[in-house]
């Protein structure tokens, strides 16, 4: 077994051996009774063997084989790895093979959504929650059964127990339980990492105790739980409906016709004002339409006024549609009753609902019935993957410099300090609403409501606690950090989300372009006496060595824009569009226009080991009258020598590595700047670097980055943290108001995602190489042939291939 381990490890250098288990089963095998052996199944053992097997009359008898226990997970991690791993490192089996096809399979189903939520009793007599693969589509049904025949013996010649001999299951039965298993586990998977069960037991609407409905979602999302704990009654109950769902299911998937559900809403009186509700007058109108094309359309009134004629070539094709029509209704009306009522008539065309019978089409019905198979519309203003209007009633918070304060006082009190007028006002869009109108909703008692022709989803629980929220924020005075935050930390307080970030005169100027926010904010329109005019900002200094292209020297304005005024910026421009002359040339203007600007000395930067020979020589290139010291290597100055040399020089250049061996030194002297180059280097903020970046204390800082964001937006908080500090709240706060909804796309993720724009946008300028205005500014293109001789070795190697 030792001999076997190792060659395990030799096969996998990534160390995927090494969590599993060695253990033995009892497998019935074909045998070769001359040589007393199991007959190998792969070509590639027998030509390793020195036995000549016959194997004209094998006789299938029980051997022990000893074999890997692969865990679910890193057996599924295995499987999902290129297709070319196994070729490239061993000699895969058949099975090894069949179970990659089976996992490949399986993640297409999931990608394609086709599994459905069930019930599997255990061998307990329990009910659990299991989710199955849906192999209603014909190519899918298809690829089960070629699969299965293509399942070698060996996978299921397993017996259960020593009592229990020559028990063995077939192939679809053992394909159908690996793909079961696979399905399941994913989907729980992905469940748990999204919270699936926070959904259901922590919501607004709590219910005391938990329905049969809900323990069987909470044990869909469960990780390593699906077992139910149900009363008899329960038990019964919910496998009635599953069964009549599942009956629908498969009767639907039988017919070329499939019958649909569209949503109309009530047509909307003009009577002037802004708000629009209706009890009544919605309605759910029937249609058939054929599986391989949708552009047959046939609606029920369409199909009952037709002549039999008319529909004899449908029928020889599909069979009877009117039949088809009043079956499907029958089924879908199990799932969703407010469909019987269209029943009452012999010709049914659709159905009457009220506001709250079609706001349960919405939220379940469009679902239960496009799982069982039929076709389900719902109106544009309604998305059915979010659950969600389009439009949203939410808050808009609108802030500006203070109408008291005058301008200079709002210089004197520094960028983050400038006193602020904040308001919140009700808004659909860019559509406000009064109080007295939102305080008209409440009596309207309705979960669809029509503001300013928009339709928009309200909980009437929430109106009450909304208008508290606003009375106690009135008149708030606050200064432009304590903005920032008061809009990231209000939208868990807030019953309503937070739907728009409004500036005060944030308009767009000729040419396009919107001026930053903080301008508007810190300085209004008003830039006359500031002392920074926006040309000579712009203006590279004398002292720098070259000629800056027009987009870099709006960068060296935005720069010198924003660290003016006591705020850090983060350039994000694409590689090769010149962030680093860009900050050469504002740490020029910083050493040579006095009082202006931040004195520079001393200024660190920290980048990638790699590029710090390429820093020390762009510095010689474009700024040679800043001194600079390169920090690194054994013999790098250290203690009193290092921090005496430091304070001297204009530009410390280290890397990332000594930000945190060296940061007892770093940490020593007063900086004025501080640049991180590839600050992506610090998009995990619970690792040491990106601790010792924040820890350092600096006036300004600057983070040069093509990629703000790689993978998620912890980046992006780990980033503006370095930046200016508590800007976007605690790390916890903004993981669970922020990142985690919008990347999961969960209710108001929209909103939250434009707010979150609208807060960063000021202090990150990112510009592509594709941009028009980038495109028109860039030099033409060279292109020059390099040459590269082979040595004698490669050229006698290039003759023996070619």
């Amino acid at each position: 077994m030792d001999n076997f381990k190792g060659l395990l490890s030799d096969l996998d250098s990534d160390g995927f051996f090494d969590s599993v288990d060695l253990n033995s089963r009892i497998l019935f095998l074909p045998t070769d009774e001359e040589n007393d052996l199991p007959q190998p199944s792969s070509i590639w053992v027998i030509e390793d063997l020195d036995v000549d097997f016959t194997p004209d009359s094998p006789s299938i008898m029980p051997w022990e084989i000893w074999g890997i226990s692969v865990p679910i997970d890193p057996g599924l991690s295995l499987f999902s790895s290129d297709p070319d791993y196994f070729r490239q490192s061993f000699h895969p089996g058949r099975e090894l093979a069949f179970i990659y096809n089976t996992t490949e399979f399986a993640r297409s189903l999931l990608n394609r959504q086709r599994f459905i939520p069930a019930l599997h009793r255990n061998d307990t007599g329990d009910l659990e929650a299991r989710w199955r693969p849906l192999l209603d589509l014909p190519r899918d049904q298809k690829y089960f059964d070629d699969l299965a025949r293509s399942a070698p013996a060996i996978l299921f010649a397993a017996v259960k127990g020593e009592n229990d001999p020559f028990q063995k299951s077939g192939a679809e039965t053992y394909l159908r339980g690996l793909l079961n298993t696979i399905i399941d586990h994913k989907i729980r998977e992905q469940l748990v990492r999204n919270d699936w069960g926070d959904d259901f037991r922590t919501g607004k609407k709590k219910a005391r105790n938990e329905s049969v409905g809900l323990k069987w979602l909470n044990h869909l999302g469960a990780r390593n739980n699906p077992q139910m704990d149900l009363s008899t009654r329960e038990d019964r109950r919910l496998t009635t409906s599953y069964g009549n769902w599942i009956r629908a299911i498969r009767k639907t998937s039988d017919s070329g016709l499939r019958t649909g559900f569209k949503l109309v809403p009530p047509a909307e009186k003009s009577d002037g004002s802004p708000l629009f509700s209706s009890q009544e007058g919605w309605k759910l109108d029937f249609f058939l339409e054929t599986i391989d094309s949708e552009s047959f359309h046939l609606t029920a009134k369409e199909l009952w006024a037709r002549d039999k004629e008319e529909l004899e070539p449908l029928r020889e094709r599909y069979g009877s549609p009117e039949e088809k029509l009043l079956t499907d209704l029958g089924v879908a009306s199990n799932l969703f009753p407010a469909i019987g009522s269209g029943l009452k008539s012999k010709q049914p065309t659709g159905c009457n609902l009220s506001v709250n019978e079609a706001y349960k089409y919405l939220k379940e019905g469009y679902w239960l019935l496009k799982e069982a198979g039929f076709l389900t519309r719902v109106p544009s203003w309604w998305d059915p993957n979010s659950l969600e209007t389009d439009a949203e009633l939410g808050l808009k918070a609108t802030v500006s410099p203070e109408e008291k304060a005058g301008r200079a006082s709002i210089r004197s009190a520094g960028g983050w300090k400038s006193p602020i007028d904040f308001e919140w006002q009700l808004a659909v869009g860019d559509d406000t609403i009064t109080a007295e109108e939102f305080e008209k909703l409440a009596s309207l008692k309705s979960p669809l409501v029509k503001i300013w022709g928009q339709w928009v989803e309200l909980d009437p629980d929430d109106v009450e606690k909304t208008l508290d929220f606003l009375t106690e924020g009135k008149d708030e005075k606050l200064d432009l950090s304590e903005t920032a935050q008061k809009i990231l930390s209000d939208s868990k307080e807030s019953p309503l989300p937070i739907t728009d970030l409004e500036i005060a005169g944030d308009e767009e100027e000729s040419g396009g372009e919107k001026e930053n926010w903080i301008d508007k904010l810190v300085f209004g329109d008003d830039d006359g006496d500031q002392g920074l005019d926006e040309a000579e900002l712009r203006e590279a200094p004398s002292e720098f060595h070259g000629e800056l292209w027009e987009h870099q020297e709006k960068g060296l304005g935005w720069l010198l824009s924003l660290t003016s005024r006591g705020f850090s910026p983060c350039l994000a421009d694409d590689m090769g569009l010149g962030k680093t002359i860009q900050l050469l040339a504002a740490l020029l203007k910083f050493k040579h226009d006095d009082g202006k600007f931040p004195d520079p000395a001393p200024s660190l930067l920290v980048c990638p080991t790699s590029v710090l020979g390429n820093w020390g020589r762009e510095v010689e290139r474009f700024a040679p009258s800043l001194s600079h010291m390169i920090h690194h290597g054994g013999n790098r100055l250290q203690e009193q020598e290092f921090i005496q040399t430091a304070r001297e020089t204009d530009l410390t250049v280290t890397s990332y590595g000594l930000l945190r061996n060296d940061f007892s030194l770093l940490n020593e002297i007063d900086w004025r700047v501080v640049a991180l180059d590839e600050a992506q280097k610090i998009k995990n903020p619970e690792t040491k670097t990106a601790r010792r970046a924040r820890d350092l204390p600096s006036k300004v800082r600057v983070a040069l980055t093509g990629t703000p964001i790689e993978n998620n937006l912890m980046e992006l908080w780990s980033i503006m943290e370095f930046l200016n500090p508590g800007y976007l709240g605690p790390k916890g706060s903004f993981k669970n108001e922020y990142a985690k909804p919008i990347q999961q796309k969960r209710k108001g993720s929209r909103q939250k995602q434009k707010t979150l724009k609208k807060l960063v946008n000021p202090f990150i300028l990112s510009r592509k190489k594709t941009d028009p205005e980038i495109l028109s500014d860039l030099p033409e293109k060279i292109e020059k042939k390099e040459y590269c001789s082979l040595t004698p070795e490669q050229a006698s190697l290039y003759q023996a291939v070619v």
